[in-house]
């Protein structure tokens, strides 16, 4: 239940969902540590799996949710990043969470975000009006218990004031949030509608209903598209 992120080409930055076994052990572990860090011994075996030609396409469409937002990420940045052997024009960049404190284990990613003119990325957060932001938004940043934990958080949810959104706003002005569960059928037909003509590649990494729905509508599209090319492409895991 992992995935990860090449930072700076010599380090490696990994996110890690907390389930049962090996991973709550480590997350256990680690909340009696000072700062709620320590340094393992790990042995890396990988990846698995093949870099997808995305960069052959003239637009790229990608969707995620919740723990899959790095694979997706990493292409979108090195699709910004590339200055030869590209052809692609333009990047949407969809990631869908449940609550406002996801943002803090993926907060610096984002805003490396920022720079690139070609990207529009979008956040969709489901409990939008909870307002449940985490430590790097709170309003009172005095000392709490921090988690590892992307998507279970306790004690250090904090309900903020009324102006909970403003710092979110401020740190990550080129995003943009939208409210509420996405249509999942309905966005990814008006993206296609909107690029028409062009070849486009679809990249999922999320939740299988929600990748579920993207293939099937995929499918359909691609038996209607009279111009351009339409590709599915999944980064699932591969073993």
């Amino acid at each position: 239940p992992l995935t990860f992120v090449d930072t700076d080409g010599e380090h490696i930055k990994f996110f890690i969902k907390v389930k049962n076994g090996a991973t709550k052990s480590i997350y256990k572990y680690l909340m009696t540590q000072p700062n709620f860090t320590a340094d393992l011994k790990i042995a890396v075996e990988g990846p698995y799996g093949d870099h997808k030609p995305v960069a052959t396409y003239d637009q790229v469409l990608l969707y995620s949710g919740g723990n899959g937002i790095p694979g997706p990420y990493s292409y979108a940045k090195d699709l910004c990043q590339a200055k030869e052997k590209s052809k692609v024009q333009f990047v949407k960049f969809y990631w869908v969470i449940r609550h406002w404190y996801s943002l803090d284990w993926f907060l610096e990613e984002l805003k490396s975000l920022q720079s690139y003119d070609k990207l529009q990325t979008i956040v969709y957060v489901t409990k939008y009006e909870e307002g449940k932001v985490g430590d790097k938004f709170a309003v009172d940043s005095s000392a709490s218990n921090s988690s590892v934990d992307g998507e279970k958080r306790s004690d250090d949810i904090k309900e903020s004031s009324e102006s909970w959104l403003e710092p979110i706003q401020a740190a990550l002005p080129h995003v943009e949030f939208r409210q509420g569960r996405p249509n999942i059928e309905q966005i990814v037909v008006e993206d296609l509608a909107e690029i028409q003509g062009s070849n486009v590649a679809v990249m999922t990494c999320g939740h299988p209903v929600m990748c579920d729905e993207i293939r099937k509508v995929v499918a359909d599209q691609v038996g209607e598209c009279k111009n351009g090319r339409i590709d599915l492409i999944e980064e699932l895991q591969v073993w």
